[in-house]
Parts: structure tokens; C-alpha cells; sequence
């Protein structure tokens, strides 16, 4: 085992995607010393990544007096809502013993996880290590058996489907609601907290009367474009099964960091859906990214309008 688990070098820090909307969108760092407080608020109101950002703390004691054991029922929330960078923190404590007593079960499974949703090495290294020296085969169905047990207890999702619109999207947790303005029309726009990655975000409008053109569309997408900062935007016209599909594709570079902006719109006779993802360079695409835009859907009927706040 001496080879298998080394150790994770963490900072903890509270990075925010801020922005009303996906215009002017800005990271913003806080150090742990002055921004604990503010990270476990948003962490004990259900935030994953607030609540990863809150164990790291615990478990390094920055900003906080140390912590370990709370700092891993904290990760254990985080990953239990699909925040997979906590996955390969829990992949390591338990197969180092750190914080916890050793489990190599546990290990496996959170591994496992890691590997599958990080694809990074040291995750990929320990899984396969587990299983080839260290894991009976009691052993690897017990932890077969608990990753099929995590993965049908996890968020599944939250529907975004206002009335009178076509479409519907599915957000990997709850989408904070807000009142939004496109072509002149009010909508309901849905988006992830600021502190979630990657950014998601989603707006329909809906049109009684009058066809939604392609030139409505470019439009659009233009204007979203240069509103977040993408340089020459250009709007590719696609058929989808759900309807004409348009999209842009660029990056936006914020202070040191640099992100993937991906816009695409569906368009049906009456009805428009926009969406947004903002991700990590390094992330693009997130498994979040991609379920996302693969859950965006043609429905049928009127759907109950959510309320914004």
C-alpha cells in the first residue's frame, strides 16, 4: 500500500462564479481565514461546492479550528450531491486512514467514482490498485454493490419547464429562480448558485402569436455572446430531433482563469430555449456540462410555470 494513496496537496479557498445573470460573469476568490463563515452558510443551505470547500477547510484547519472527522461528513454531503472533486478527496482518506479509520471498501468505491467522473490519475491509480492487490472478490462485490447503492440515492435533478414553453431541461440540483426579459417578453430564467461548477443556465420564451425566425435567434445568440465577452462570436445552424438547433462556442478569460462558454438555442414554432454552460478550460466538457445539454427535451401539454423570487 505504500505506493497507492499519495498524498493530496489542498488549498481551501472559496471561489465564486458571481454575476446576476451569465452577463459580467467574474470569479472571485475569498481566502478560507475571512470567507469560512460565508462558505458554511451556503454549505448548511445545501450548496456542494461550499460544502467540499467547507470540509477542505476543516481537515487543513485554514480559517477554522481543524476538524477532520466534520470535515468528512461535510465531503460526504458534497459527493452524496454529485460534486465529484469530493469524490477523490474521500477515495484517499480512506485508503490512507486520514481522518477516518482505514476502509479499503470505502476507498474502492469512492475510487472508483473519482476515476469514472475526474478521470484523474491518481484516482485511476489507486482503483485498479485496490482491485488487483488488495480487494478479495467478496470484497470488490461489497463495493460493487455500494456504488450501485450511491449512484440511485443521488440528486437526480430538477426539471426547468415553464408554461407555455416546449422544451424542458433537467439541472443537476435545485436552479435558483429569477425574472428575466428576452425579445420584450418576461420570462423565468433558472440558473445554478454562484458557487456551483460548472455555471448552468436556462431561459424560454414562449410566443402566441408570431413564428420565432432564424434571424431571432442569431440575434440572440449574438447578443449573449458579446454580453459575456466572447470575441467574433459566430451562430451555427444545426437539425436536431428537438427542433433547429444554433449554437456558439468560445472561451472567456477571467484574471487567471480561463473558461469554456458554450450557448445553444432550440427553436420550435412558437417557443425558444436558451442555454447556457460556463466551464473550466481544464474541466470542458464536465460529465454536469454534457448531461445537461443531453436532458434538454421537446414536451407536450402546458407544464406548471415555477415561480421565480
Amino acid at each position: 500500500m505504500k505506493h497507492l494513496f499519495s498524498s493530496l496537496a489542498v488549498t481551501a479557498c472559496c471561489a465564486f462564479l458571481l454575476g446576476s445573470n451569465h452577463v459580467n460573469a467574474q470569479t472571485h476568490i475569498e481566502q478560507c481565514p475571512t470567507a469560512f463563515e460565508s462558505c458554511k452558510l451556503q454549505a448548511e443551505q445545501g450548496d456542494p461546492v461550499a460544502q467540499y470547500q467547507v470540509a477542505r477547510a476543516l481537515i487543513l484547519g485554514d480559517g477554522t479550528v481543524q476538524n477532520g472527522s466534520e470535515g468528512i461528513k461535510w465531503l460526504h454531503q458534497s459527493a452524496h450531491q454529485k460534486y465529484s472533486p469530493a469524490y477523490k478527496i474521500l477515495c484517499i482518506a480512506y485508503g490512507k486512514g486520514q481522518n477516518v479509520p482505514i476502509n479499503y471498501v470505502e476507498a474502492y468505491r469512492w475510487c472508483y467514482l473519482s476515476a469514472k467522473f475526474n478521470g484523474d490519475e491518481t484516482s485511476i491509480h489507486n482503483r485498479d490498485g485496490l482491485a488487483k492487490k488488495v480487494l478479495s472478490q467478496s470484497d470488490l462485490a461489497r463495493a460493487e454493490h455500494l456504488i450501485n447503492e450511491f449512484s440511485s440515492t443521488v440528486t437526480s435533478g430538477t426539471d426547468y419547464s415553464p408554461k407555455g414553453c416546449d422544451y424542458a431541461v433537467t439541472f443537476p440540483i435545485q436552479p435558483v429562480l429569477a425574472r428575466g426579459e428576452l425579445q420584450g417578453l418576461e420570462t423565468v430564467i433558472a440558473k445554478t448558485p454562484d458557487a456551483y461548477t460548472p455555471f448552468l443556465r436556462a431561459e424560454c420564451i414562449s410566443m402566441k402569436s408570431g413564428v420565432i425566425t432564424e434571424d431571432t435567434v442569431r440575434h440572440s445568440l449574438l447578443f449573449q455572446a458579446k454580453a459575456i465577452g466572447i470575441v467574433n462570436p459566430m451562430v451555427i445552424f444545426e437539425k436536431s430531433a428537438i427542433g433547429s438547433l444554433a449554437y456558439v462556442n468560445g472561451k472567456k478569460k477571467v484574471g487567471q482563469f480561463n473558461y469554456a462558454v458554450i450557448l445553444k438555442t432550440y427553436r420550435s414554432s412558437h417557443s425558444m430555449l436558451n442555454l447556457i454552460v460556463v466551464d473550466e478550460v481544464q474541466n470542458h466538457p464536465s460529465p454536469r456540462s454534457i448531461e445537461f445539454f443531453a436532458s434538454a427535451r421537446k414536451i407536450n401539454g402546458v407544464t406548471k410555470k415555477p415561480e421565480a423570487n
